[in-house]
């Protein structure tokens, strides 16, 4: 429905090139801006059906939203969960597709992060960070992230995905571009925070 295929024949081309919406989007735009409508893109699908992965550029505007994979309504491109029926989402970093939280990513199968309460080293290493972190910042914001708190954790190659509990402000300082990149330094990756 985002890109405007309403046949049963195109859906069951879409179905069959086990594209996610963000895929199938980037390459809507991609088609669309070479003047293709939704019925060339229809028989494009047709033609390499899950091959067509490889035509997907890597790159591109998000969609305006995401459907639930779990019951198709429409959850915003920040979403963490849907609206709808609650589910908790996460982002495969395989095909940067929204999939159910603690399930494995249903357009290309990733298999989820493995999210650990963070350990002793961990968290010393994190108040280090944070330490460092609000060095450089004015006494109010300091209070800001007095409360902040590590979740969990999971690492994914070189990639740290973090989750915090904290207030909001908080949340936005510490996902500031010069907080971010002392955490990282600190954790010698790539972090990603979430709230």
């Amino acid at each position: 429905w985002l890109v405007g295929i309403q046949s049963a024949a195109g859906l069951e081309a879409v179905e069959r090139s086990r594209l996610g919406p963000r895929a199938l989007w980037r390459l809507w735009a991609a088609f669309r801006e070479r003047g293709g409508g939704p019925g060339g893109l229809v028989r494009l699908l047709q033609e390499h059906g899950p091959d067509v992965r490889r035509l997907v550029p890597a790159a591109g505007e998000a969609p305006p939203v995401d459907p639930c994979p779990r019951c198709g309504a429409a959850v915003g491109p920040d979403g963490e969960a849907c609206p709808s029926c609650g589910t908790a989402m996460w982002t495969c970093r395989a095909c940067e597709e929204m999939a159910p939280e603690g399930e494995a990513c249903p357009w290309c199968g990733a298999a989820p992060p493995e999210w650990r309460i963070p350990d002793e080293a961990f968290e010393a290493r994190w108040q280090e960070a944070l330490r460092r972190v609000m060095e450089g910042l004015a006494p109010h914001q300091r209070v800001a992230l007095e409360d902040v708190q590590v979740a969990a954790v999971a690492q994914e190659g070189d990639r740290l995905r973090v989750r915090i509990r904290g207030s909001l402000a908080a949340c936005r300082l510490l996902n500031g571009r010069e907080a971010r990149q002392m955490l990282e330094e600190t954790f010698g990756m790539s972090l990603e925070l979430e709230s």
